[in-house]
């Protein structure tokens, strides 16, 4: 669990919280490599001693989970916020904006150790099963399971095509991707 059990709704606990993660960034922006960043830099930047950053995280690599997820949600759910669209159409949007984000993140990835991508694509990945899945549980009948299947195909079509697409010289056209994987949704 990349959090420890701190109880959340503290208004201090979230401003430790928020001067962690600021300072991490901080630490990120100055175009240090994540593998370069101690518990120690994180710590003193955030004006706190490292038994507070463990209050919090687990180590580093609980800290670097928490904050993908974060931006990917300060980045996502706003754009989503705005439409009104639901079925394959929300799909498409979601698609659209996770190729968005993926190809502005792959820019910053490259301060990442190679040891972090697993880590930084298991969050990725998750997060847009979990968006999926929420569309799917909202607008398709069926039971649990089969949605959490057919989410589970989704999610992972559409994080292998924003990341295969954002490695590319050539960069296949983002409408033609999401309408091919939106052929092959809507044939089952």
């Amino acid at each position: 669990m990349p959090i420890k059990k701190v109880n959340q709704y503290d208004p201090r606990v979230q401003r430790t919280h928020e001067l962690l993660m600021r300072s991490f960034e901080a630490l990120l922006s100055e175009k240090r490599a994540i593998a370069s960043i101690s518990v120690g830099d994180i710590a003193q930047r955030a004006t706190v001693n490292r038994a507070t950053f463990y209050a919090h995280f687990t180590n580093k690599e609980a800290l670097l989970h928490c904050w993908i997820k974060e931006k990917f949600q300060e980045f996502v759910l706003p754009k989503l916020a705005d439409q009104d669209q639901v079925g394959q159409t929300r799909l498409q949007v979601v698609a659209r904006v996770i190729f968005e984000f993926i190809a502005l993140v792959q820019s910053h990835r490259k301060r990442i150790n190679r040891s972090f991508d697993p880590l930084f694509d298991a969050v990725l990945q998750q997060e847009i099963y979990q968006l999926v899945l929420g569309i799917l549980q909202t607008t398709r009948k069926g039971q649990g399971r089969q949605q959490q299947r057919l989410a589970n195909m989704i999610s992972w079509t559409i994080f292998g095509a924003a990341m295969q697409r954002s490695g590319r010289a050539h960069k296949e056209n983002v409408e033609e991707v999401i309408e091919f994987i939106m052929n092959g949704l809507s044939q089952h």
